[in-house]
């Protein structure tokens, strides 16, 4: 029974630790007869902490705190050994020494959590879920951005710099731009471009590659989405639902905007290889293959960077404007229901995304009536 209720808690909005007003509960799984010891930010880091004690007949280790102030806290358990150890049982992270985060209610502070799904075929999928302030108390409910690539969204020290989404969602919040909303940043599989390509194209050693965008976009759909939406309390209707990538992930967000626009109700493609497929036995470019985006009722954002006509390939330049292009002669009206941002020699990098992205989740958490 003690299992399945640990279980259950672990899996539910709340989760661990336990808060009740100031009182908190910690939990602590562990065969080791040393006492273990729970230590975080609001006594100093102190090592001494606060003892955990053990359960007679069991593994799990307790201990009850009262803390005074309201704030979001970051905390380890100190093993009997002298390791420093997370919180398995707690999703809430911080990327900063992988600490586990309290957030007390009335923080005033967004968090992190960290989630892991089955991809069938493929194998499991890390998810981080930006979760806004008072989403774990409030009763509200939150408009949700699902974002490709999650690897380069929150953490600081991704390749090539990551993209600070939860400072960024914490400041267009706090001054008025948008309201509270949740991001969800679902990690590419080892397999990234099959991932995030709708066809293949002949790599140079005249072997197909890509084409499995349609596999990413039913594990979204049919696995991720639903859990979140059970998970948390989302707004899930598509007006209040929205995908957005860069480079291939702008590629595979558009394609299922389009191929799931009853899922979806806004897309941002940003920088996006709109001409995968242009130069392959393929001959299936997005933007050739798909036609009557109006009908499908998306509000739709478009960018890239690069230097313009000097060089067009340049950031995807060229074959963004040509979208742009199709989108307007099909009946949408920049300023509307469309965006289309040309940031001049911008490069196509993780910074260049991550100074555009205020811009970007503005025009998607604004949903007018769609």
């Amino acid at each position: 029974m003690l299992d399945v209720w640990i279980k259950t808690q672990k899996g539910s909005i709340e989760g661990f630790p336990l808060r009740q007003g100031n009182k908190v509960l910690f939990l602590f799984r562990s065969h080791d007869a040393h006492e273990p010891h729970v230590v975080g930010s609001w006594n100093g880091w102190k090592q001494d902490g606060t003892p955990l004690e053990k359960l007679p007949g069991t593994d799990l280790w307790v201990a009850r705190l009262v803390v005074l102030a309201r704030g979001r806290f970051e905390y380890k358990f100190v093993h009997g050994s002298g390791r420093w150890l997370s919180d398995d049982l707690n999703r809430k992270l911080s990327y900063n020494n992988s600490n586990s985060v309290l957030n007390m209610e009335g923080s005033g502070a967004s968090h992190l959590e960290r989630r892991r799904l089955q991809w069938q075929g493929v194998g499991p999928i890390d998810i981080v879920v930006y979760v806004p302030e008072g989403a774990l108390d409030s009763g509200g409910r939150y408009p949700v951005v699902y974002m490709s690539d999650g690897q380069n969204i929150f953490d600081p020290s991704a390749p090539h710099g990551g993209w600070g989404a939860d400072e960024t969602m914490d400041d267009l919040i706090r001054t008025g731009k948008i309201s509270k909303a949740m991001i969800v940043a679902l990690a590419h599989p080892a397999d990234r471009v099959g991932a995030l390509t709708h066809t293949f194209e002949m790599d140079s050693k005249g072997e197909r590659i890509g084409g499995n965008v349609s596999s990413y976009a039913d594990f979204l759909v049919n696995t991720l989405k639903p859990s979140i939406d059970a998970s948390y309390a989302t707004r899930p209707d598509r007006k209040h639902t929205a995908i957005l990538g860069s480079s291939l992930g702008g590629l595979a967000s558009l394609w299922i905007a389009y191929h799931h626009h009853r899922v979806f109700g806004g897309v941002a493609g940003m920088s996006s290889t709109l001409s995968w497929g242009e130069d392959s036995g393929s001959r299936h470019r997005l933007i050739d293959a798909t036609h009557n985006w109006k009908q499908r009722n998306l509000r739709i954002y478009l960018d890239s960077g690069g230097p313009g006509k000097s060089s067009p390939a340049r950031d995807n330049w060229a074959v963004t404007r040509e979208f742009r292009d199709s989108l307007l002669r099909g009946g949408y009206q920049l300023g509307k229901d469309f965006t289309y941002v040309w940031d001049r020699g911008a490069p196509h990098q993780e910074n260049a995304w991550r100074l555009r992205l205020p811009a970007v989740l503005t025009f998607l958490l604004n949903p007018r009536s769609i």
